[in-house]
């Protein structure tokens, strides 16, 4: 078998150090246009540059996502942007429409997009011989069927194993463009499938009397998938020499980049290295800690339940995600000190836990704080650069979060 592409997602430069420090070998991101997710935060071309240059130092990847589906008025900016990402030096541009073809640089791969929907391996040998280097296949594909893909397509393949799930075969979905205005094709989608929503029966004598059907106080989410997880299923997956496993989230947290990808790249290594014993053994806690970031709960989908979305499905909606555990990441060191920014509130007295690569954590008791001009206080908040006196073996970037009961 041969080790899988780890490729995870960065709205900005901050989840981008993440997910590089635990684990992933490439990361994707989006420009300030012509991405699938436009309120991701996303990078300017100068971010683009330093995100590209510390990737590459490490040995890692970056690709850039130009999914939309462009107009023609917006060509000679498509243009002019593709032969930018070419001088910056990315190493693959992720497109959904054919026509960006003929633009994109010689220096650089295209990938492309899930919204194509390549469910099969004809599909994936024709975009092959247009110049495709690598595929993201269709999301709705049970785990025979991506067997039957792999073992016919004459290229990379590569699928999501985590993350959000769209409603809509592929993300294509015209609910938030109707409701709100915000074209899911231009990456604007509001997500209406994650909103609330109240049935109503209406008597046709007395139409101003509604009879609400049975609901809890935040109402019903009959469209809220629950979140991709395909952990379980990484020792039927590897066998398949499938080139990348991608993780969604580019609008998700510098906590969850960094524990997700933390937990399948110490998965795919116990697994890799024929620790199957020990990746059984270890399922329960990997999963918990997947939880801690995740904001609904989690299914396999398609590949587990041999295409039964319903499955996958609850009526309780969303859950409260994870991160509410985080209390921050360290960005620095200074003297006996680590410069850690706040993400939520803690005070001197208590336990936290320091998250590094490799699933390894770290229980202290927080006996100081200091604020960033070095003055003690009792309590760190939010958004704040404060300073903790040293743990040993802190490296930049782990993460700082209060402890798993």
């Amino acid at each position: 078998m041969q080790r899988p592409e780890l490729l995870a997602p960065a709205g900005n430069l901050d989840k981008l150090y993440s997910a590089a420090h635990f684990g992933a070998d490439a990361i994707y991101v989006g420009l300030k246009k012509f991405s699938m997710r436009s309120f991701a935060g996303n990078f300017s071309l100068e971010e683009l540059l330093v995100g590209t240059d510390y990737l590459h130092k490490l040995g890692k990847k970056i690709y850039v996502t130009v999914n939309v589906l462009p107009f023609d008025d917006e060509y000679p900016e498509l243009k002019k942007t593709l032969g930018e990402l070419g001088d910056i030096g990315v190493d693959a541009v992720i497109i959904s429409d054919p026509g960006l073809l003929s633009l994109m640089p010689k220096n650089v791969e295209t990938h492309l997009s899930t919204q194509c929907s390549v469910t099969n391996a004809a599909a994936a040998n024709f975009w092959f011989s247009q110049g495709i280097s690598q595929i993201v296949l269709a999301r709705e594909l049970s785990l025979e069927r991506l067997k039957t893909v792999a073992s016919g397509a004459k290229g990379r393949l590569e699928i999501f194993i985590h993350g959000a799930v769209c409603i809509a075969w592929s993300g294509r979905c015209l609910l938030s463009l109707y409701s709100v205005g915000r074209d899911p094709r231009r990456g604007e989608c509001a997500q209406p499938c994650r909103w609330p929503y109240r049935l109503a029966i209406e008597e046709e004598k007395n139409p101003t009397k509604m009879r609400f059907l049975e609901e809890d106080g935040r109402g019903s989410y009959f469209f809220d998938a629950d979140d991709l997880c395909l952990l379980p299923f990484l020792p039927e997956l590897l066998p398949l020499n499938i080139a990348s496993y991608k993780i969604e989230g580019r609008t998700r947290s510098t906590y969850y980049v960094g524990i997700i990808s933390d937990v399948y790249n110490y998965a795919i290594n116990l697994l890799l290295s024929g620790q199957n014993a020990l990746f059984a053994a270890e399922m329960p806690r990997m999963l918990k800690e997947l939880h801690t970031a995740s904001k609904r709960e989690l299914s396999s989908h398609f590949v587990g339940h041999e295409e039964n979305l319903l499955s996958s499905y609850h009526l309780d909606g969303s859950r409260v995600g994870g991160d509410q555990l985080t209390a921050g990441r360290i960005t620095g060191f200074r003297g006996r000190h680590i410069e850690v920014r706040i993400t939520n509130t803690f005070v001197v007295g208590d336990e936290l836990e320091l998250c590094q690569p490799g699933l390894k954590r770290k229980r202290f008791i927080v006996n100081e704080i200091k604020n960033e001009e070095g003055f003690d206080i009792n309590r760190a908040q939010g958004g704040h650069l404060v300073l903790l006196p040293m743990i040993n073996g802190a490296e930049l970037y782990d993460l700082i979060r209060k402890p798993l009961e």
